[in-house]
């Protein structure tokens, strides 16, 4: 027996570790749109993506790291801020779609770039920089 489309889910093939084969076979009925099906579930998932919005001050001429260090997702995401910076520096904003793993990606920055916002980033960002100074402190 064959199912129908009105049950049609998606999976990241990354996510995939194994599988079976099955005798059961997938019926896709003659009036499915794939491009339609497509953008209404990317949107559904963009909706159920906890994101953290992230007000960074970078020094100028490194605005190029942040694609190569943060990822191009990331990347893409860079709005220019008009700030006066007693340094100079240029603000903008970028998002992360792994709040988790914003504090590591911009430890890569290292002192080139400074987190403003959110608080409990650049908290978490504080506690995560000291604690590699103690690490590197006592092993000498």
């Amino acid at each position: 027996m064959a199912r129908t489309d009105s049950q049609v889910r998606t999976y990241r093939v990354a996510r995939v570790t194994s599988f079976e084969l099955l005798r059961e076979r997938f019926a896709r009925s003659d009036d499915f749109d794939l491009a339609a099906f497509w953008a209404e579930s990317t949107a559904a998932f963009e909706q159920t993506i906890a994101r953290v919005d992230v007000r960074l001050r970078i020094e100028p001429g490194q605005e190029r790291l942040i694609a190569s260090v943060l990822g191009s997702a990331v990347g893409a995401t860079v709005r220019p801020v008009a700030a006066d910076d007693r340094d100079g520096w240029v603000h903008i904003d970028l998002s992360f779609d792994l709040p988790d793993e914003a504090h590591f990606r911009l430890l890569g920055l290292g002192a080139v770039a400074e987190v403003l916002e959110p608080p409990e980033l650049r908290d978490r960002l504080r506690a995560e920089a000291a604690a590699v100074l103690d690490r590197y402190r006592s092993s000498e």
